[in-house]
């Protein structure tokens, strides 16, 4: 009962505050350009919310199904070996 009062009032703190001073995205930058390996497009939008928290989305395109998905797996390989080394 004790641990449930304080999380609804933290619950309307954070709700209040929110009402209070909505969050907000700003964009800071953005780019494109074309994929290294033999892709197609790349871009990136890099956001900067009111709390000074930032978040960033990017795409990126290749020219077939084949080539993202040998580029998908080249990846995976990669970081897979990335994570067994590093636990050893």
């Amino acid at each position: 009962m004790k641990h449930g009062r304080r999380l609804g009032f933290a619950l309307l703190t954070f709700l209040v505050g929110v009402a209070v001073s909505p969050i907000q995205f700003y964009g800071q930058g953005w780019g494109h350009g074309k994929v290294i390996d033999g892709g197609g497009n790349y871009a990136i939008t890099v956001y900067t919310s009111s709390y000074f928290v930032k978040l960033w989305d990017s795409h990126e395109s290749y020219i077939s199904p084949e080539k993202a998905d040998q580029v998908f797996t080249n990846v995976s390989a990669k970081r897979c070996k990335s994570l067994i080394l590093d636990q050893n």
